[in-house]
């Protein structure tokens, strides 16, 4: 499984609180609450490789070991496939986990 996002982050301006004050004759101004935030996804797509069910023989007599495919195995296959896309694809709505590296750099930018 794939996943290609393109995901956006930013500053809600209502959490914003703004100071303004004079410090040494010159103007200065502190922002607060200038936390970047997961916002959406611009675009979000998830590939599937097409499984194979695989299934190992060592057959008694003195031959090769082999795999085969089995046509058994695939609806099994499938549904845990299925599954795992579910579960995937509910996660990632939340936002991506694996980005929240991302914050600590937008939040220097905003500063």
């Amino acid at each position: 499984m794939h996943f290609k996002i393109d995901a956006v982050y930013g500053v809600k301006l209502d959490e914003i609180l703004i100071k303004t004050y004079q410090e040494n004759a010159l103007p200065k101004v502190d922002v607060y609450g200038a936390k970047p935030k997961f916002l959406s996804f611009r675009f979000r797509n998830v590939e599937l490789k097409s499984p194979i069910a695989l299934r190992y023989s060592s057959p008694i007599i003195l031959s090769k070991d082999t795999w085969k495919i089995d046509p058994k195995l695939l609806e099994p296959c499938n549904r845990c496939i299925d599954k795992c896309r579910t579960k995937e694809t509910e996660d990632s709505e939340r936002g991506p986990k694996e980005l929240e590296w991302i914050k600590k750099p937008l939040e220097n930018q905003i500063k």
